[in-house]
């Protein structure tokens, strides 16, 4: 990875003299930010008529696109405040995120077999947390501690939840399916992987994020914001372009 620089001279030298010296403009990050916030405004403006209608819906891409753009719009906030707060961290995960996005994205408008799997996954991840979380309500601080948060005991939510487990055919103990492997299927494997590598090193706590020089990692940031920006428009055309063909409304 490298960093673009405002108007930084590059001497390149071993060439005949006098060095030749190249000046490489900034990234407009802001005038870019600009451009893109009114097309996010546009979506924002437009997912309560994502919102489902009384009676029966049987329409699965509803949700699912209202999640997609929540969360798109939420990430592209992140990574403007990021870059105003000059938080490498904050963008890098933003990015990331947005990344991971637009993998499901191109996942859901694949197929609708694909769209009712990203369904399942909700339940899937639901029970995969309950399970964990379980064990420990069922001590007496647990049990304390869950009546502060819950309207009603634990045994009783235990019964709601299996008797949705069932419903749907989960026990609890599915995989979840890996972010890898979706991004096999949608043919973007080698995005993910190098995304993924270069910017969890700043997303967690690595040898890297801890002991890098701040004003050094800031200097990525202006490439990790365009990238950042370059998934969301590759997110909302592919859900704009899909919406119709799920007799859906269109921004």
């Amino acid at each position: 990875m490298f960093a673009l620089e405002a108007e930084k001279p590059l001497s390149l030298k071993g060439m005949q003299q006098p060095s030749l010296t190249l000046k490489i403009p900034s990234i407009p990050v802001e005038q870019i930010f600009a451009q893109f916030q009114e097309q996010v405004d546009k979506v924002n403006a437009f997912l309560p008529a994502l919102d489902k209608p009384e009676g029966p819906d049987g329409n699965c891409y509803r949700s699912i696109f209202k999640g997609l753009l929540m969360e798109t719009r939420d990430g592209f906030t992140n990574a403007v405040e990021a870059w105003g707060a000059k938080d490498y961290r904050r963008i890098a995960w933003a990015t990331r995120s947005l990344v991971e996005l637009k993998i499901w994205t191109k996942y859901v408008i694949a197929s609708k077999e694909n769209a009712l799997a990203l369904n399942r996954e909700y339940d899937v991840d639901f029970g995969n947390l309950w399970k964990l979380l379980k064990p420990a309500f069922d001590t007496n601080e647990g049990q304390q501690l869950f009546g502060q948060i819950f309207p009603m005991p634990v045994a009783e939510l235990t019964t709601k939840v299996q008797q949705h487990l069932d419903s749907v055919g989960l026990t609890g103990d599915e995989g979840y399916k890996r972010m890898a492997e979706v991004a096999k299927e949608v043919g973007l494997e080698g995005e993910y992987k190098y995304t993924n590598s270069i910017l969890s090193k700043f997303v967690h706590a690595t040898g890297l994020s801890i002991l890098v020089d701040p004003e050094k990692a800031q200097l990525i940031m202006p490439m990790n914001c365009v990238g950042a920006c370059l998934n969301v428009k590759q997110i909302f055309e592919d859900i704009q372009a899909h919406l119709p063909k799920v007799g859906l409304p269109t921004f």
